[in-house]
């Protein structure tokens, strides 16, 4: 019997199950990413001392809730230990 012959090689892969919360957990991060480069730069580009207030809060809210919805996408989609017999 050939690796080709295995039964392994026949079974497609399965998409992952939880890829929107994969795209929700980026959008949000890169988001707050922006937010908080945005909070940074608009005191030093314009005359006044203070950004928007809506920037910091999507820098401060966004940018934590994608980072956690980021480590339960990994929680929920991680492998699962084989049961081997011997």
């Amino acid at each position: 019997m050939s690796a080709t012959d295995s039964p392994r090689s026949t079974v497609t892969p399965r998409s992952p199950r939880f890829r929107p919360l994969f795209f929700a957990a980026m959008f949000f991060f890169v988001v707050g990413v922006i937010g908080v480069l945005a909070s940074i730069a608009i005191p030093l580009l314009s005359s006044s001392n203070e950004g928007p207030t809506w920037v910091y809060l999507i820098g401060i809210l966004c940018t934590p809730l994608g980072f956690v919805l980021a480590i339960i996408y990994a929680l929920l989609s991680g492998r699962r230990p084989r049961n081997e017999r011997r």
